[in-house]
């Protein structure tokens, strides 16, 4: 797991974005589940993972589920004063150069999962106004749901501008590939190892990563994302009464009301 932030928050943060924010803690900070009073979530962390994969004829393949929270447009729930570990340096830490990452598979497209697909053109400067963004990534092919992707389309979708944002730069470059369906493999001719279950609720498309080696039958690991953060229970799919690409039961509306997180 590679950590860009956490704090203590008040248990409503996790349905009310934006509130609830009750002290700070630096990335990567040991806690509990709760803080010693038992009044907030200690450590309520922001990342990402990195998933190392045998390759081919001995090589390695990198590939980074979500991408955070990048270092513009961070989403406005997080205060100006947080203390942030940038993602690009934690990968360098672990050995891993941006360009050796070989994909990214995101589990949604809210602001903290998408937020290091670019970054400005120019290390260590600050993007200004229409400044170019470029990929963050730029050998890895970034894989997304297509329910999600559609849905994030959607005039009705509260990420929609910030998904042209954090994509457009990529799919100028042909670095976007939607896969569908329940489950199955991502790319199973690169990294037959991964595989995804389709996991709506939290967002239309929304899925889980299983990551399973070689030989096995089962997962190893599964990479749940937001799976567990969701404010409604679906007892069914069906076509959104609203939006025709969203799989999720058709009376839910917190696809529209939960734009963060």
């Amino acid at each position: 797991m590679l950590y860009e932030a956490c704090f203590d928050v008040l248990p409503k943060f996790m349905f009310v974005p934006g509130e609830g924010l009750a002290g700070k803690q630096p990335p990567g900070t040991a806690a509990a589940y709760m803080t010693p009073d038992k009044s907030r979530i200690a450590c309520f962390q922001f990342g990402c993972c990195l998933v190392r994969l045998a390759g081919a004829e001995g090589s390695v393949l990198n590939v980074l589920i979500d991408t955070g929270l990048g270092c513009t447009d961070v989403p406005g729930y997080i205060p100006a004063n947080a203390a942030l570990r940038p993602l690009v340096d934690t990968l360098r830490t672990a050995g891993v150069e941006p360009a050796a990452v070989h994909m990214v598979v995101h589990t949604h497209l809210h602001g903290d999962h998408v937020g290091w697909n670019v970054r400005p053109a120019a290390d260590n400067v600050p993007a200004v106004g229409d400044a170019p963004e470029v990929p963050t990534f730029p050998n890895a092919t970034h894989w997304v749901h297509a329910n999600e992707w559609l849905y994030a389309q959607h005039e009705g979708c509260p990420w929609a501008e910030l998904t042209r944002q954090k994509f457009g730069p990529l799919q100028a470059a042909g670095m976007l590939q939607l896969f569908e369906g329940e489950g199955g493999a991502i790319d199973p001719a690169r990294a037959p190892q991964l595989s995804f279950v389709f996991a709506p609720g939290h967002t239309p498309g929304h899925i889980a990563v299983c990551v399973t080696p070689d030989g096995e039958a089962a997962p190893r690991a599964v990479y749940v994302g937001d799976a567990l953060h969701v404010r409604c229970a679906h007892t069914a799919r069906a076509a959104c009464a609203t939006c025709t690409a969203c799989a999720a039961c058709a009376a839910c509306t917190a696809h529209s009301a939960s734009p963060t997180a």
